[in-house]
């Protein structure tokens, strides 16, 4: 565990997420897959409005709040889904950031051919990161951080039109205010829907309930 990791452990997580409806019965279930640094409880609204549509919303913490291994946070949201999958037909993917990478890499995946519905992205970096900084400046933020960063720059996430399932919906929520995840990673205009804000912070893209509820197709009434 790295320095950053370590400490990290002492930070508060930001949210709650609300206990999950069971899943039996339902047409679907949605899962939150938060971003570095982050944890499922950014999505304590979202995680609400979509409870009160009926739908169960289930949230993942993974890779040492995205910090760690990627293959291993693959690893446990697989294990995640699938279980999810054993009581609903289908999912819905939510990704924020690096979520939205890990959610690409999850649809890639053989044994969910058909049983992801939906990828939405909120200032997602679907196709990785740009190469930043010298070797050494890489070396050393690993060995603070974590391998994660420099997975996200070098690890592209399989191709989506070679990979996915056709059936499959992709919406990304783009904000003019995101400094974080260039614009280049998040477009999908080849392969689904880009959804234009203004003036929403990376870190706030997760309150964006009324959005993540329309790219869910879930009636904005219930976002009260």
């Amino acid at each position: 565990m790295t320095i950053v990791q370590q400490l990290m452990r002492l930070v508060p997580r930001r949210g709650t997420l609300p206990e999950p409806l069971a899943l039996e019965g339902h047409d679907r279930a949605v899962v939150f897959l938060h971003g570095s640094f982050g944890s499922s409880g950014n999505f304590e609204a979202a995680a609400r409005a979509v409870q009160a549509a009926g739908i169960p919303a289930v949230g993942v913490d993974y890779a040492r709040r995205g910090l760690a291994d990627l293959g291993h946070g693959e690893q446990q949201l697989a294990e995640a889904v699938r279980d999810v999958l054993r009581h609903v037909p289908v999912v819905d993917l939510v990704g924020h950031s690096l979520g939205g990478y890990m959610a690409f890499r999850l649809a890639a995946r053989p044994e969910f051919a058909g049983r992801i519905r939906s990828i939405v992205g909120l200032g997602a970096a679907f196709k990785g990161m740009p190469v930043t900084g010298t070797r050494l400046q890489r070396r050393v933020i690993r060995w603070l951080v974590g391998p994660s960063f420099d997975q996200l720059i070098f690890e592209v996430p399989p191709s989506p039109d070679k990979h996915m399932h056709p059936d499959l919906m992709v919406v990304s929520v783009v904000s003019d205010a995101d400094t974080v995840v260039p614009r280049s990673s998040s477009n999908v205009e080849d392969i689904g829907r880009v959804v234009h804000v203004d003036g929403v912070e990376h870190g706030k893209m997760t309150d964006l309930v009324a959005h993540i509820l329309e790219a869910l197709d879930i009636p904005s009434a219930h976002t009260a």
